[in-house]
This record gives C-alpha cells, sequence and structure tokens, in this order.
C-alpha cells in the first residue's frame, strides 16, 4: 500500500511539478550590470545572510541588522549607478561626434533603430534602375 501510495505521489508530482532548467554555462547567458562590481556582490550577499537570519529566528537585534544591511547595500547599489551615470555623461566633450550623440540619446530613450534590408527584387530593381543601359548592361534575370 505504501509503495503504491509513493508511485502515486511521484506520478502527480512529475505531471503537475514543472521541470527547471539548469543554466550549464551561466558566463555565456548571464550579463551584469555595468556598474556592478564585487563590492556589491559582497554588500548583497550579507544583505541575504541577514535577511535569512532573520527569517529563522526573529528578534527585534536581528531585525536591526537586517534594516542595516538593506540600507547600506541600496545606498552601496544607488552610488555605483550614479558614478556609472557620471562615468558616461563625463564621456562627452566638444569633439564628440554629433552621431554618436543621436546614438547614445536614442540608446537612453531605450528606441532600437529599426534595420531595413531590402529583398533581393527590390535590389535588382534599384540596380536596374540607377544602371544606364550605355554604360552597364541590365541585370539578367534569375529564376
Amino acid at each position: 500500500m505504501y509503495n503504491h501510495f509513493k508511485k502515486e505521489i511521484n506520478k502527480a508530482a512529475n505531471e503537475h511539478i514543472p521541470i527547471t532548467k539548469i543554466n550549464i554555462d551561466p558566463e555565456k547567458h548571464f550579463k551584469p550590470k555595468v556598474y556592478w562590481n564585487p563590492s556589491l556582490s559582497k554588500i548583497v550577499a550579507q544583505h541575504r545572510l541577514a535577511l535569512k537570519i532573520f527569517r529563522r529566528n526573529p528578534t527585534p537585534l536581528n531585525l536591526t541588522k537586517l534594516q542595516e544591511k538593506v540600507a547600506e547595500s541600496r545606498k552601496m547599489i544607488r552610488e555605483a549607478k550614479f558614478n556609472n551615470w557620471k562615468k558616461f555623461c563625463n564621456s562627452f566633450d566638444e569633439t564628440t561626434n554629433t552621431s554618436v550623440l543621436w546614438n547614445k540619446m536614442r540608446w537612453i530613450k531605450g528606441l532600437k533603430s529599426n534595420k531595413f534590408y531590402p529583398t533581393e527584387e527590390k535590389l535588382k530593381d534599384l540596380l536596374n534602375n540607377l544602371a544606364t543601359v550605355s554604360v552597364l548592361p541590365r541585370m539578367p534575370e534569375f529564376s
């Protein structure tokens, strides 16, 4: 009876619990933010550890330690973002090309450039219209 029960539980689990996909090569898929550094990783790990300790043992002392770590991690992340923004803004000067500036502004706004790739037929028509008969022969029609 126990084996039957265990078999049914496993069958239900296999049907309804999704299988998580393990990332074999995280460096290939994971790209950290530009401002992220090892000190931020360390403070966030301390923040998570304080949260874990507080969840296991919710005392006022553990709560204050957690609040300190949360505040410290937020402050450091905010400073890192601000310093990265300052570095980005200071990268422009009077010699910066205007096209670079406009591309950066589009990037800041989150706009993606729409790249237009004409079809083969449109390219052939364009070439045939541009080429004069006396200078270049017309493109042969391929089937």
